[in-house]
Parts: C-alpha cells; sequence; structure tokens
C-alpha cells in the first residue's frame, strides 16, 4: 500500500470528528511577529549555530544514522577493518529503494497515527510536542533499520514543520493534501541516499575518510566500539559548542577552505561537520549552518531540498507574492514575500541563496520587504502558472 492510500485509509476508519480539529487561527499582531522564528534574538546566536525551529535532522542527519547503522552492524557482524564496515553500510543503504519499503513505511504511519491522535492539534495549531514525545520509539528488531526508521521520520516530520510556518495547519486532511500536491511520497527526499549521497557529497566522504583515519580511535581493541565511534564523530565536538560557542571550536578546530574562504572543516577529519559561514554582514553576530551536501556546490544550503518542495505551495499561497527578474522571456523567481510581516520570507534561487531569511530586528525585515519589492518585479497569473508547471516538472 502506498503512503497516500495509508493515510486516507487511517482518516477513514477514525473515529475522531472533524470537530476535533478547530478552525480557530491567532491572527499575529506586530508584537506577536517580534518573537516569529525568522527574527533572531542573543539567545539564538548565544552559539553561533542557526538551527530551525523544526530541525529534527540537525541531531539526526545523514552522519549520525551512518553512525547508528555502522554500530547496528557491527554488533552483529564485528568487522576487522574499516573498508568492510563502511562497505557494509553502503550495501545496507543501497538496498533500500523510495517509497518501496517497510521502513519509510513504518516512519509515515507512525506520523499519520500521531496527527490523529487527540493532542496533535490544539486550538487550531499543530501540536510538536506529540511528535518530539514519539520520536525515539524504536519498532524494528535490528538496530540498524531503526536507525533508519528514525531519518525517515525526522526528515518527513521536518517537511511538515516546515510547512506550517506558512501553512498554519489545522487538520491532518490540509497535510495530506499538500503532500499530494508536491508528490512527496513518491520523491527522492526523504530518502538517506539521495544526491549528495550519490555524488559524493561531504556528509559521506567525512563519514568514511573518518572511519579510516580514526579507526584506531573508535576500534581500540580491533573492533568497534559504540562509545568511541560517538565519542570521536559527535560528543567531543558538540560538548564544546556547548561549552565554548561555535565561533571559538571553529576558530580552534577548523581550517578555511583555501578557494571558499567561507567554508571550515574539521581539522580531524570526520570529527565534526563541515559549516559554512553565509552572507555575513557587518555588525551582525557571525552566523554558521552545516554543510549538508558540496560545501559551496549544489547542495550547499541547508534548506535548498526543502524549498523547492515549499515552492510549489508558496506560488499558489494567497498569503504570498512572488518576486524576481525577467531573464528574456521566462520569469525567474527570487523571493517569496508575505501579506502578514509575522509570515516568514523565503529566498528561492542561487542569485540569493534558498530558504526562509533570517533577521536581526522586525524593522530590518520590514526595510527589506520595502527594498526588494522596489528592487524587483512581482510575477503575474501567467508567470504564476509556468513557474509551477516548472517546478513540477524540473524537481518533483
Amino acid at each position: 500500500m502506498d503512503f497516500l492510500n495509508l493515510f486516507r485509509k487511517m482518516l477513514a476508519e477514525s473515529k475522531k470528528s472533524k470537530e476535533s480539529f478547530s478552525d480557530y487561527h491567532d491572527v499575529l499582531d506586530e508584537r506577536e511577529a517580534e518573537h516569529s522564528s525568522d527574527i533572531s534574538t542573543h539567545e539564538s546566536f548565544a552559539r553561533g549555530l542557526y538551527v530551525l525551529d523544526s530541525e529534527m535532522t540537525i541531531s539526526y542527519g545523514q552522519v549520525r544514522t551512518m553512525a547508528d547503522i555502522l554500530i547496528g552492524l557491527d554488533a552483529k557482524y564485528h568487522f576487522k577493518e574499516p573498508d568492510e564496515a563502511i562497505k557494509a553500510v553502503e550495501e545496507y543503504i543501497a538496498s533500500q529503494h523510495p517509497g518501496h519499503n517497510n521502513i519509510s513505511e513504518m516512519a509515515f504511519s507512525v506520523i499519520t497515527e500521531t496527527l490523529l491522535h487527540n493532542n496533535t492539534f490544539q486550538f487550531g495549531r499543530l501540536n510538536s510536542n506529540e511528535f518530539k514525545r514519539i520520536f525515539d520509539i524504536k519498532v524494528f528488531t535490528e538496530a540498524w533499520e531503526n536507525a533508519l526508521y528514525k531519518y525517515y521520520f525526522a526528515k518527513i516530520w521536518k517537511l511538515i514543520c516546515y510547512f506550517n510556518d506558512f501553512r498554519k495547519y489545522s487538520s491532518p486532511e490540509q497535510i495530506i493534501r499538500d503532500f499530494e500536491t508536491i508528490h512527496l511520497l513518491y520523491s527522492k527526499y526523504f530518502i538517506l541516499s539521495d544526491s549528495a549521497w550519490h555524488n559524493g557529497g561531504y556528509p559521506k566522504f567525512f563519514f568514511e575518510k573518518g572511519i579510516k583515519e580514526a579507526w584506531c580511535q573508535i576500534a581500540p581493541l580491533g573492533h568497534i566500539d559504540e562509545y568511541s565511534l560517538k565519542r570521536y564523530m559527535f560528543d567531543n565536538h558538540e560538548s564544546k559548542v556547548n561549552k565554548y560557542g561555535l565561533e571559538w571550536v571553529i576558530n580552534q578546530d577548523f581550517r578555511q577552505d583555501v578557494c571558499h574562504m567561507d567554508v571550515f572543516f574539521p581539522n580531524a577529519i570526520g570529527s565534526a561537520p563541515v559549516y559554512i559561514e553565509p552572507n555575513r554582514q557587518p555588525c551582525t553576530p557571525r552566523r554558521f549552518v552545516k554543510s549538508c551536501g558540496e560545501g559551496k556546490g549544489p547542495n550547499a544550503y541547508p534548506e535548498i531540498f526543502e524549498i523547492k518542495f515549499a515552492a510549489v505551495l508558496l506560488i499558489d499561497d494567497p498569503n504570498y507574492t512572488i518576486w524576481g527578474e525577467y531573464e528574456e522571456d521566462d520569469f525567474e523567481i527570487y523571493y517569496f514575500v508575505p501579506s502578514k510581516i509575522s509570515f516568514p520570507i523565503y529566498a528561492c534561487s542561487y542569485h540569493c541563496g534558498f530558504g526562509k531569511q533570517i533577521f536581526n530586528s522586525l524593522n530590518e525585515k520590514k526595510l527589506f520587504i520595502s527594498s526588494l519589492t522596489q528592487k524587483y518585479h512581482m510575477a503575474n497569473k501567467n508567470d504564476l502558472k509556468n513557474l509551477k508547471e516548472s517546478f513540477i516538472r524540473d524537481y518533483l
């Protein structure tokens, strides 16, 4: 059974009435807008790492998933050398196919059941705490299957939260309609073996190199030690960031790329992520993001996969207008601009970046909107039709 039919079946069988989901929507005023997730505060930059509210995969991303898969496989096969261990992880990941395996189907099933739970929607809003409560559920016998399950769960949940920033969901039916529109469940979005994996992106490259170069540290007795591996690849770096802040850690433990000075590599390969410092502005706190692809390459932007799905919805969203430039006869999107100041602004081009735009204050956000509406053109109805068709054709 495919995911959409599974979702429909569970909705039909649910005994909950539609009255369980309130149609109530709070109207955010400017006071609330000042506390929106796209307005930074001193505390939000205290560690220097910009993290989306919905970003569960920051703590359970590709490298941690690969590490947990390796730990699970090693407990059964007891690898004696790094090439053998890496090959086993690669073969297992390669055996998974988009939308056609029980692990990703189980992740979607658990999310579906949670969407239908009484506590999931409260006061007409999606309750994220209900999802976080069940995130650590283990549903498979094998540890490596649970690792992949948690990755799928995190990716699907991340996208729901990413959309919820501007959709303001009040019922599960709204979520499934959006999933149908973007053809999500037939895409490669939430599959570990995405383009970053196939093209030798940083997560895969540094995981493999880290296992090889740090083998004596992570396998001190000739076989992989779970705690040594986690300490080397994750815990040491995270504890330093929590204690000293990310900027200090990057200054001490990282080196700048010789070609791209805004890309930072860990001195000890595999011991930390690759970071990017995007578009630093004078007199503002330094901000870093984890590279999910190839540094400054095509997957450099942490939200690049999400925004391409979101764009299909934003094109038709009555709360947004689209601004950009005409390239010959074609309209190129630069920004999605909301009619409500509390809603996020999204960039969507290599010209200006991808994803939610972050501002130091509400006034800065207002000035930004004013400047781009003076600088760029607003898309007309014909442009919108062509844009939606091209996004569906090129990305979905």
